[in-house]
């Protein structure tokens, strides 16, 4: 009786779970690759629920522990997260799932 972003959160904890105690595992490539394809099934819910923070790059610490709402992946930037950077916005995503988790703009 779950609903489908209920069903996709226990999937991504499951398979971040997998990942972060089993580092080694052979298939840990296509976890995470099956990961990232389940957040973006349920994307629009999952940002309207917990949208990514968005600051001053000023403010930006890339070693702040940050908190996936989705697969509850917990690191900074500096330890695990995905930084994407251009000439305006710095944004770190979950490296299990991908979810945007902050966004840090000049």
């Amino acid at each position: 009786n779950a609903t489908k972003e209920d069903m996709l959160r226990n999937q991504l904890r499951a398979i971040r779970a997998l990942i972060q105690r089993w580092p080694e595992n052979p298939l840990a490539s296509e976890l995470s690759q099956l990961a990232w394809s389940l957040q973006e099934m349920g994307g629009g819910c999952f940002m309207q629920a917990k949208p990514a923070r968005i600051m001053d790059l000023k403010d930006y610490d890339a070693d702040e522990v940050i908190v996936c709402s989705v697969c509850d992946w917990e690191g900074s930037a500096n330890n695990g997260g995905s930084v994407n950077t251009d000439d305006a916005v710095l944004d770190v995503s979950c490296p299990i799932c991908g979810k945007m988790l902050l966004i840090a703009g000049w």
